[in-house]
């Protein structure tokens, strides 16, 4: 049930983060900071072992 709950939520909030994503005006360095977050949380959570 918990799976289920967390599934529906996680949708909800990409389908309202990708519509509010794209109301604005979209540049290089949006793109290059999202990739350096998930670069920055991978390495983080590789090396403390999570």
């Amino acid at each position: 049930m918990l799976a289920i709950t967390g599934g529906a939520l996680t949708s909800v909030v990409v389908e309202e983060m990708l519509t509010e994503a794209h109301e604005g005006e979209t540049g290089v360095w949006g793109l290059i900071l999202l990739t350096g977050g998930f670069a920055v949380f991978a390495l983080i959570s590789v090396y403390v072992g999570a």
